[in-house]
C-alpha cells in the first residue's frame, strides 16, 4: 500500500505550535522569577541601573540582529530560485559571520564599560553575558529555516525531473 508520511503536516504543525508555546511560557515564566528576585535582592539604585541595562540589552539585541530573522529567510528563498543553492549557501555563510563578530564587538564594548564603572560592573557583566544569548535567539531560528530551505533545494536540484518525491522521513 501507499506509505504514510510521519509525522504527517497536522502532527508535525501541532508539534512546532506546542514547541513554540512552551519555549514562550518557559521564557515569560522565568522572566517573571528573575525580576521577583533581582527587584528583592537589590537596592534602588542598583535596580534603576538593572531596568536601564535590561533596556539597553533588548535595544542592543534588536540592532545587533541586522533584521537577520526575517532577512536570511528571504534572501535564502529568493537565492534558491534563480541563482541556485550556490547563492544561498555564501549568503548562510556570510551573514551569520557578520552577525557575530558585531555580537563580539558589542561584548567587548560592555567589558570595557565595565572595568571603567566600577559601581556597574556585576550589572555589565551580566548584561554582557546576556547579549549574545539575546541576539542568537531570534537568529538561530531564522538560519536553521534557512537552512533547511537550502538543503531541501539540493535535495531536489539532484533529483531526475520529473520526480515526485515526498520529503517526509521515516
Amino acid at each position: 500500500g501507499a506509505e504514510m508520511p510521519w509525522p504527517g503536516p497536522t502532527r508535525r504543525i501541532g508539534l512546532d505550535f506546542a514547541a513554540l508555546t512552551g519555549g514562550w511560557m518557559a521564557r515569560a515564566a522565568l522572566g517573571v522569577v528573575i525580576s521577583v528576585v533581582t527587584a528583592r535582592y537589590l537596592q534602588p539604585d542598583d535596580m534603576g541601573r538593572y531596568a536601564f541595562l535590561v533596556w539597553l540589552a533588548g535595544l542592543l539585541a534588536v540592532a545587533l540582529s541586522l533584521g537577520l530573522p526575517t532577512g536570511l529567510t528571504r534572501y535564502t528563498a529568493e537565492a534558491i530560485g534563480p541563482g541556485g543553492p550556490a547563492a544561498a549557501g555564501k549568503l548562510l555563510r556570510l551573514v551569520p559571520r557578520w552577525q557575530l563578530a558585531l555580537i563580539a564587538m558589542a561584548v567587548v564594548g560592555i567589558a570595557v564599560a565595565a572595568v571603567l564603572a566600577p559601581s556597574w560592573r556585576l550589572l555589565l557583566v551580566l548584561m554582557g553575558l546576556s547579549v549574545p544569548a539575546l541576539v542568537l535567539n531570534g537568529s538561530v531560528g531564522a538560519f536553521l529555516s534557512a537552512t533547511v530551505q537550502y538543503l531541501v533545494a539540493i535535495e531536489r536540484a539532484a533529483e531526475p525531473k520529473g520526480s515526485m518525491r515526498v520529503f517526509w522521513r521515516r
